[in-house]
């Protein structure tokens, strides 16, 4: 089972900024279900996305990372198949 947490923080800083999902989706060129999907935990922003996602919020890179809690050491933490450890 994959652990997903609700990115409140991220919905947080794009109300901050003043948007909505709609506008923020709008000026992304991406649908406002894929932002729905980031907020949610069950996606995370596409790198290429990221810088200007970052822009948009108005946070630096390092404070969008953490927003999206995107640890490149970490891996899903997925249950063991047939009791294998």
């Amino acid at each position: 089972m994959v652990v997903m947490r609700r990115r409140t923080g991220l919905a947080g800083a794009r109300k901050a900024a003043g948007h909505t999902q709609e506008s923020l989706a709008a000026a992304l060129h991406i649908d406002r279900s894929t932002v729905i999907r980031w907020e949610a935990g069950e996606h995370a922003p596409l790198p290429y996305l990221r810088p200007r996602l970052a822009r948009l919020l108005g946070q630096p890179p390092d404070q969008l990372r953490a927003l999206i809690g995107d640890d490149p050491g970490a891996r899903p933490q997925l249950e063991p198949l047939n009791g294998d450890v």
